[in-house]
């Protein structure tokens, strides 16, 4: 039996705006004082609270929080504060769709193993998932998020990336450092990628990854993308492929990798882009 009126004593809260019918809507501040927090281990967030409707995960309100291992979120939920399992144990979240944005370093450090991302989900922010055990991550094939910010899933467990159709751009280091990451498809399940920007080093680091086919809409492309993926073996390049630019220009977006790698131009490609394959070992080109 789940007792709704005790759950919701188990958490603070304040005041956070009004919502489209004038009502006062508040987001969860944390545990209250009177709640045994060492015991909640699993929580189901209320969508009301004292007759207001909970529409926010406030910043740093699970921050740290120990004891913390799975969390339910209701549909009323739109957005996840600056820090919110911060540094937390949480392993597991459930999000519902009406979810709109994840800020700033929401799940940073947390232990969060798998996550879902609901359609309506449209921001994330930077250091999001940064540093955490995600292993798994979802996103929703009609969803509207368009920017994969920075650093946002540096340093996980990411073992496989598939991205929706509505991302065009991938932000400095959005993806960098994951060892386990062997695959990334800009695809998604046969529709077309939409992707226009990717930015420095947002793939250096990924030591696992061995066949990339990068998509044909880019138009940006930055300095050390693929840098340090040592293991690179495959690589497509796409005859619309542009000039590297950003922070390192003098630079290619393969620079400093070791990995004696094979590139296969699209047909009908007519130039090869400027700094390519500076500071590359490529050994072979078709």
């Amino acid at each position: 039996y789940y007792n709704k009126e005790a759950a919701a004593s188990n958490f603070a809260y304040s005041y956070y705006g009004t919502n489209t019918a004038d009502q006062i809507t508040i987001e969860v501040t944390g545990f209250s004082s009177s709640a045994d927090e060492e015991n909640l281990e699993d929580i189901e967030i209320p969508s009301e609270i004292d007759g207001f409707t909970v529409v926010r995960i406030a910043d740093q309100a699970f921050r740290s929080a120990s004891s913390l291992r799975s969390v339910i979120l209701p549909s009323t939920i739109e957005s996840i504060g600056i820090e919110a399992f911060y540094n937390s144990d949480l392993e597991e979240i459930t999000l519902n769709d009406g979810l709109k944005s994840i800020e700033t370093s929401a799940f940073e450090g947390s232990r969060i193993e798998t996550i879902a991302f609901p359609q309506s989900l449209t921001t994330l922010g930077s250091r999001a998932f940064y540093d955490s055990r995600l292993e798994s991550v979802d996103f929703h094939a009609n969803m509207s998020l368009s920017t994969i910010p920075e650093l946002c899933f540096s340093e996980t467990y990411l073992e496989t990336v598939v991205l929706p159709p509505s991302v065009t751009t991938i932000e400095t280091e959005a993806f960098s450092r994951i060892d386990d990451l062997t695959s990334i498809e800009f695809n998604y399940e046969g529709r077309k990628s939409n992707v226009t920007t990717i930015g420095d080093s947002a793939f250096s680091g990924c030591s696992s990854l061995k066949d990339l086919k990068l998509p044909g809409t880019l138009t940006t492309i930055g300095s050390a993308v693929f840098s340090r993926c040592n293991n690179l073996r495959n690589v497509f390049v796409p005859k619309s492929f542009p000039d590297p630019s950003g922070s390192y220009i003098t630079y290619g977006p393969f620079m400093l990798n070791e990995a004696d790698f094979k590139v296969t131009f699209e047909e009908g490609i007519t130039r090869i882009p400027n700094s390519l394959f500076e500071g590359s070992a490529i050994t072979q080109i078709t």
